[in-house]
């Protein structure tokens, strides 16, 4: 996995002019960003979370990085930040797998961080693995704004855990998409 550094905002002292290696870096750093769409992807594989029977919105904890190449992932609030200076158009993905869920108890997916925004809920199967996923896009400003993901749980009488199975963990992905 590549790591690209963010761009940098050219600064002149008074007297003094760019070299041209400094354009050089000026155009790659920022190609390569937008070139690398892909800016989050997380997933979460090692600890569940308690989803409770309150239909409270909970966050969901990822805990494995499999992509960040602008370091802008907090594990401890389970946000992302785009990098400063990149403010535009982004859209998330967020995928919320459970353990088996009874008839009629539902999932909603929620964007958390700078906009909270609840989306559909779906409705679980009797003894079968339950998931939902969403897709959001977003405007959010560099350095500033945060998003993340969580799920309320409805209906289901207990806590219900996200599901650790391997090609079947909650994943949250965030793409780049434009400025305007």
């Amino acid at each position: 996995m590549a790591t690209y550094n963010t761009p940098v905002t050219p600064v002149f002292n008074a007297g003094y002019g760019p070299y041209a290696s400094d354009f050089n870096t000026w155009i790659y750093q920022t190609f390569s960003f937008f070139q690398n769409k892909v800016v989050l992807r997380v997933s979460q594989t090692t600890t569940a979370t308690s989803l409770p029977d309150s239909g409270a919105v909970t966050t969901i904890a990822y805990d494995t990085v499999l992509e960040d190449p602008y370091s802008g992932w907090n594990a401890s609030t389970h946000l992302w930040t785009p990098p400063s200076g990149y403010s535009g158009w982004y859209q998330a993905t967020i995928t919320i797998r459970t353990v088996t869920l009874s008839n009629l108890v539902m999932l909603r997916p929620v964007f958390a961080g700078t906009y909270s925004y609840a989306l559909t809920t779906v409705q679980g199967n009797s003894n079968a693995g339950a998931g939902v996923c969403a897709t959001f896009t977003v405007y959010l400003v560099g350095g500033q704004d945060t998003l993340g993901a969580a799920c309320s749980l409805l209906n289901s009488g207990s806590a219900v855990n996200t599901s650790l199975t391997a090609g079947q963990e909650s994943t949250l992905e965030i793409i780049y998409l434009s400025q305007t």
